[in-house]
């Protein structure tokens, strides 16, 4: 116990001498407090982030020939399911605040004004491109001032576009293998629906 009072009284009398690391010493806790008090600014008393954001669902679903193979399984409103599967997680209501809008225009507005954090856009055709395989795109806007709680939306995002990418590679692969089975073309559609629902 004396050694320890020495080497305090000793680091005492050390930064009493040097103002400017005992400066350091009481006000560096005090800089880190505002730096993160920045950074989560949207955090809540309860913990959760208070952040709006938005989904704009464009997709309108399958297209008319797609919809005729529903009955053998095609996944006809994947833009849908996308959506509800936001809006529906526990998880992610606790941290945003999630809307449903239908005017992809001006949601990017509100958020280039930083009345809203981020959005999701679900572009058209997404279910046709989904259930054919082919690429498809999320597009995510972002307010550059809320760039942390922006950034967990976009990892979300990111999380969903990579499960949407495994469902078109099914797709793909599905609709190749029946292909060279020598089916005919609709019993290729209804393949390739089944195996998009299997994989949704």
């Amino acid at each position: 116990m004396p050694k320890f009072l020495t080497i305090a009284g000793k680091d005492m009398r050390v930064w009493m001498r040097d103002t400017a690391a005992l400066g350091v010493l009481l006000g560096m806790p005090m800089v880190l407090i505002f730096i993160l008090g920045s950074a989560f600014g949207g955090l809540t008393g309860e913990g959760g982030i208070d952040a709006r954001v938005a989904i704009v669902n464009l997709d309108s679903g399958g297209s008319a020939a797609v919809a005729d193979g529903a009955a053998a399984g095609t996944a006809t409103d994947v833009g849908a399911e996308v959506a509800s599967g936001l809006l529906d997680n526990e998880t992610i209501a606790d941290i945003f605040t999630i809307e449903e809008r239908d005017d992809a225009g001006a949601v990017r507005t509100e958020v280039e004004r930083g009345d809203m954090i981020a959005a999701l856009v679900i572009p058209e055709d997404f279910t046709d491109s989904v259930n054919a395989g082919e690429p498809v795109e999320l597009e995510v806007y972002k307010d550059p001032g809320s760039e942390l709680s922006a950034g967990i939306w976009e990892s979300i995002v990111r999380s969903i576009a990579a499960d949407i990418s495994r469902i078109s590679i099914v797709a793909q692969a599905a609709g190749q293998a029946a292909g060279e089975s020598g089916m005919p073309p609709q019993m290729v559609g209804a393949v390739v629906g089944m195996a998009v629902e299997q994989a949704t």
